[in-house]
């Protein structure tokens, strides 16, 4: 094998080791307390372990999603008629 073919192929190899690139993968957590027992005892409720994981999501409740928060009625009083 030719001299620069093989500095070629040991550099190709080795570039993974030094690339920063981030990661463009979403990882959501999904813990999910059922409706009408106990909530789920974990740490995984915790943003601070969730961080630690490498989460960079989160998955809201049905009752803690913003869109709840919203009066739709300065909108458009037909969206929610009263």
């Amino acid at each position: 094998m030719n001299h620069s073919l093989r500095r070629y192929l040991i550099s190709l190899c080795l570039l993974p080791l030094f690339s920063s690139a981030q990661s463009n993968w979403t990882i959501m957590d999904m813990v999910h307390n059922n409706p009408g027992e106990a909530p789920t005892q974990t740490e995984f409720n915790s943003p601070d372990t969730l961080r630690s994981y490498g989460y960079n999501a989160k998955v809201f409740f049905l009752f803690d999603a913003a869109q709840f928060g919203i009066d739709w009625t300065m909108l458009n009083p037909d969206i929610m008629p009263e």
